[in-house]
């Protein structure tokens, strides 16, 4: 195999439109869509056990406030069209931070 300079290996590349093929990068990049802009700051999808999606939030009241909403945080997951069907919202305070870097992935249906 011969190398080729990197201009000629991407000359037939274009990016893909739609959405991510990780449905949980997905849901990160819609988040404040899904639960508006100031939830959206205090709360971030952390990963997806099998159906349900783990949120963390910065307080326990931002978790309460969640909880209230996770009817309509579910509609709206939904409503992005995602392959993995998520029946379920769980919310827990934790560091934002440790969201910030990214989504921590989809778990493994074992866990």
């Amino acid at each position: 195999m011969a190398l080729r300079p990197l201009r000629s290996a991407l000359e037939g590349w274009r990016p893909t439109a739609g959405v991510p093929a990780d449905p949980l990068t997905s849901i990160a990049i819609a988040w404040p869509s899904i639960v508006g802009a100031r939830v959206a700051e205090n709360s971030a999808p952390l990963e997806l056990r099998g159906e349900t999606l783990h949120v963390v939030t910065r307080s326990s009241a931002w978790s309460q406030q969640l909880q209230f909403l996770s009817a309509t945080v579910l509609e709206r997951v939904a409503t992005l069209g995602l392959g993995p069907r998520v029946d379920g919202v769980r919310f827990k305070v934790g560091s934002l931070r440790a969201a910030a870097h990214g989504p921590v992935g989809v778990a493994a249906e074992s866990r």
